[in-house]
């Protein structure tokens, strides 16, 4: 978030910049017309920077709109892939536990020390 945050601060700095150091062709008023078959619209004057500004704000809203709609759909779609993984963890039954072949298991703590038990004993009938 904080990245995002970044870039667009930087990229609002380097348009003002820009804009600024061309002020008259930014702030030059132009008229906006319309001309459909029926009608005809014109605008009175409007800065370069006005309309950039404002293509700029419906591109942005376009684009937010179509993200939602994706993210929504992707929503929908991983809540119901959801459900179908509860669904086959629920029906699906346990495995036994296979049994451990004698002598392959874990061994207890008693088991591990048993050599060295039996070389204390040696040593201590050999010492008596």
């Amino acid at each position: 978030m904080k990245t995002q945050l970044l870039v667009w601060i930087f990229t609002s700095i380097i348009t003002a910049t820009v804009m600024l150091q061309n002020r008259e062709l930014f702030f030059k008023k132009v008229p906006m017309g319309l001309n459909l078959s029926i009608a005809r619209f014109e605008t009175a004057g409007l800065p370069i920077a006005v309309i950039a500004i404002g293509f700029f704000i419906v591109g942005y809203l376009v684009s937010r709109v179509t993200d939602f709609t994706e993210h929504h759909r992707l929503k929908t779609k991983v809540d119901t892939l959801k459900e179908v993984v509860v669904d086959q963890c629920a029906t699906r039954q346990p495995k036994s536990a296979p049994a451990t072949p004698p002598g392959k298991g874990r061994k207890d703590e008693s088991d591990r020390n048993a050599p060295l038990a039996l070389e204390a004993e040696k040593r201590r009938v050999q010492a008596s």
